[in-house]
């Protein structure tokens, strides 16, 4: 059964829902979507809050106020959880029966397939005149039938099974991957009070599990992370300071004082030595002009 944060269709109406701010209606509904998806039945931590509210106190005040939330220890809870949505326990044990069916189902898919191939390298051969039918054909009527060896098998399509066999191995791992990357999510908060994202928890899970044959990975990777919480930490990186840069001030504002009196300098040093250089062409000083 699909988990879902149940709505009542009489929600937008509903005395304790009418005149409720905006913040406050999409906290509830944000949070509730939050505790089905974690299976904390309705239990809401303070420090999820800031995930979902950009006012968060104000929100959830507002919530305790019109008797949709109650305090409690380490957060809120909502009212009457269980009456309108699925318990954890109802979830795993759901869960439980899907995966125990899904065993049996390969299991008897595993039977079926090598009761077929045992029949397809051991067929029954059956003589046409030995006075007896094959399995599941009817008599012919035909008295006059050729002689022939006709072989008796069931064939199955192993590709079909094949794929299916895969998909269900598939669910089944990716059951064990969200089990495995949430305990990596509770276990560093608990232990560092930081609260990581979905992907970094995937990602650590890679990184213990990929390649290894762990008999039991969930308490492999406690003992891991616990030995060192803070290594499996996202770091965040902080951009380089930057130096503010005085705009310049318009063209005819700026103080050019120095620029041109260097700029005349060498205006005149160049005047001066081409003076020299045509005095000297002239074999005589210059008259001074």
């Amino acid at each position: 059964m699909p988990v879902r944060f149940q709505v009542d269709p009489d929600f937008y109406d509903h005395p304790k829902a009418i005149g409720m701010s905006d913040a406050a209606t999409a906290l509830w509904v944000r949070a509730g979507s939050y505790s089905a998806a974690k299976l904390t039945d309705g239990f809401i931590a303070e420090h999820v809050l800031v995930m979902l509210s950009r006012a968060p106190e104000e929100a959830a005040d507002e919530l305790v106020r019109r008797g949709l939330w109650k305090r409690s220890k380490g957060g809120y809870r909502f009212h009457e959880w269980s009456s309108r949505n699925l318990t954890k326990a109802r979830v795993e044990a759901d869960r439980k029966r899907d995966r125990e069916s899904k065993r049996k189902r390969r299991n008897q898919r595993e039977t079926d397939e090598g009761k077929d191939e045992n029949e397809q390298a051991n067929p029954e051969i059956v003589r046409p005149d030995s006075g007896r039918n094959r399995p599941g054909v009817a008599p012919e009527s035909n008295t006059n039938r050729p002689l022939s060896v006709s072989v008796s098998g069931s064939m199955s399509v192993s590709g079909s099974k094949s794929s299916s066999t895969r998909r269900n191995t598939r669910e089944d791992d990716d059951d064990q991957n969200q089990r495995i990357e949430q305990k990596i999510t509770d276990l560093l908060h608990e232990l560092t009070g930081r609260t990581v994202p979905p992907d970094w928890a995937a990602r650590i899970r890679r990184q213990l599990l990929d390649g290894r044959d762990v008999e039991k990975p969930i308490a492999y990777i406690t003992r891991s992370i616990s030995a060192r919480p803070g290594d499996f930490l996202p770091t965040s990186t902080l951009p380089p300071p930057t130096i503010p840069v005085p705009p310049l001030p318009p063209v005819g504002e700026r103080d050019n004082t120095a620029v041109n009196s260097r700029g005349r300098a060498l205006v005149d040093q160049a005047r001066a030595q081409a003076r020299m250089s045509a005095s000297g062409a002239r074999g005589g000083p210059e008259d001074g002009r």
